[in-house]
């Protein structure tokens, strides 16, 4: 079969070779001869498959500001935006990707995957948006990748300067457990499986930290108290790993503020540290210890932790939270206890004060309670702090 005829685009061309395979080049530049610098690929797949590599190529060349009008929503978003890094520096995890592709192979794609990013409009962009099965992950999804493809000097106009309204289907918010709720959960789980999970919980952990932390990371310590002049002895837990069913055990931390140390919750402590004393080896044995500074202490994957830990709780009569609820409840608990706002964020690695506000702390019946009388004491003239 003969070869096809080179397709050239505004800087990459691409042909097929033979049935299914296809020749792809990009130039840009010189080399130190004068010649044009020129790189080939060859690519197995449809067209649109070879379309995509090219994007690719001159991306890697950094020439994309050059693809120009040639370049449609499809092709960036396969050749150009998931090989690239975040708005962070860093490439985006499995699980992100899993994310975006689900919204932009479902959603996105099948409707404006076929228009050049320059003639892309807002009613295009909006009507997608509207007519999706799920408004707002599809708006979250599109404005990361038009965004990307802004900053690449794909598009003059930056995309969502206009307001897009997607429908909200809140759902009832979940109370987290109670101080009282949660003294019975570690009274109960005493002993079973799950106990390590929730004392690392109720310490303020993110579930993939929690099921990151490795058995050497909890680490007893002695700090000094200059009020009493005595040496108090604490529980350490050091965050600087998470585990994610897409990504596996990542050496990393969700973000800076995420990378921490913090004390493990103090009715907790004595039980954690025996789980852990359960697992040390033999120190002669330099292979095994380091095995099991590698392991983790939760063993599990994530939605393998969600179906015990619902059965968990059932079994023992405790109030059904998703497992990442022990964070909020954590939170909760901290805000009821009066610590300020600004230790509360930072004791659980955030790092704007507004995601407390907005995700974490949910005020029980109790402290809205103590609001109200508190109030009632300042407009009576008295102490709003007194008795």
């Amino acid at each position: 079969m003969a070869q096809s005829e080179r397709k050239r685009r505004r800087a990459g061309s691409y042909r097929e070779v033979r049935p299914g395979v296809w020749e792809v080049r990009a130039s840009k530049g010189r080399r130190a001869d004068g010649g044009r610098r020129t790189v080939s690929r060859t690519v197995e797949g449809s067209e649109l498959d070879a379309e995509i590599e090219a994007a690719r190529l001159v991306a890697e060349l950094g020439g994309a500001a050059n693809l120009g009008e040639s370049l449609t929503l499809e092709q960036f978003y396969w050749g150009i935006f998931r090989k690239s890094d975040s708005n962070r520096g860093k490439p985006r995890s499995a699980a992100t990707l899993r994310q975006y592709d689900s919204q932009m192979v479902r959603n996105v794609l099948p409707a404006i995957g076929h228009i050049p990013l320059s003639k892309l409009t807002h009613g295009d962009v909006k009507a997608t948006v509207l007519a999706s099965t799920a408004p707002a992950l599809t708006k979250r999804t599109l404005r990361a990748v038009l965004l990307s493809a802004y900053d690449d000097e794909l598009m003059d106009e930056r995309p969502f300067r206009r307001r897009i309204t997607t429908p909200q289907r809140r759902k009832p918010q979940r109370a987290p457990w109670t101080a009282q709720e949660a003294v019975a959960a570690l009274g109960a789980m005493r002993g079973r499986p799950l106990e390590a999970y929730l004392i690392l919980g109720l310490s303020g952990l993110r579930m993939e930290e929690s099921l990151g932390i490795s058995p050497a990371d909890i680490v007893p310590q002695a700090t000094y108290d200059l009020v009493t002049g005595t040496e108090v002895r604490t529980l350490t837990l050091v965050v600087r790993r998470k585990y994610t069913d897409a990504d596996g055990l990542v050496d990393e931390a969700k973000n800076e503020a995420s990378v921490r140390e913090r004390p493990a919750i103090v009715a907790g402590r004595d039980r954690l540290l025996a789980i852990v004393a359960a697992t040390r080896p033999d120190p002669g044995d330099p292979a095994a210890v380091e095995a099991w500074r590698r392991s983790r202490l939760v063993p599990l994957r994530g939605d393998t932790l969600y179906k015990r830990w619902k059965s968990e709780l059932g079994a023992l009569g405790l109030r059904f939270i998703p497992p990442d609820m022990l964070r909020h409840t954590s939170e909760t608990l901290m805000q009821a206890a009066g610590l300020p706002d600004t230790v509360t964020s930072r004791f659980h690695g955030h790092a704007e004060l507004k995601t407390d506000y907005g995700n974490y702390m949910r005020p029980g019946a109790a402290t809205m309670e103590d609001a109200a009388r508190k109030v009632h004491r300042l407009l009576s003239g008295e102490d709003p702090c007194g008795a």
